[in-house]
């Protein structure tokens, strides 16, 4: 499984495990459609906002009908791109609930 690949570099991660074999479960904010139909048949593509834990519960749940999950790849990220003196509370949260507690 790998968050934010819906572009970018987790998009090119979910490619490069498919290319090795992998089934491959690729999330973002919006399902990943497009990664899925690149990757074919062993990739499902499903909506993602790991700031949710109630998201992740729900990709969790649907996730155990493929079998056992070996890797899971949080590549989903946030940053604002301005100084800390430029930031809100509400922007700092979000920030901090995508690029740290998502992890756990």
């Amino acid at each position: 499984m790998i968050t934010g690949a819906g572009q970018g570099i987790g998009q090119a991660i979910a490619l490069a495990f498919a290319g090795r074999g992998a089934r491959v479960i690729a999330t973002d904010l919006e399902p990943p459609h497009e990664t899925a139909r690149k990757i074919g048949l062993e990739a499902l593509a499903l909506q993602l906002d790991v700031k949710r834990e109630e998201d992740w519960r729900s990709v969790a749940g649907k996730a155990q009908d493929l079998g056992d999950m070996d890797i899971v790849l949080n590549n989903a990220g946030y940053f604002p791109n301005r100084t800390i003196d430029d930031l809100d509370l509400a922007t700092w949260r979000k920030t901090m609930a995508t690029n740290l507690d998502s992890h756990f």
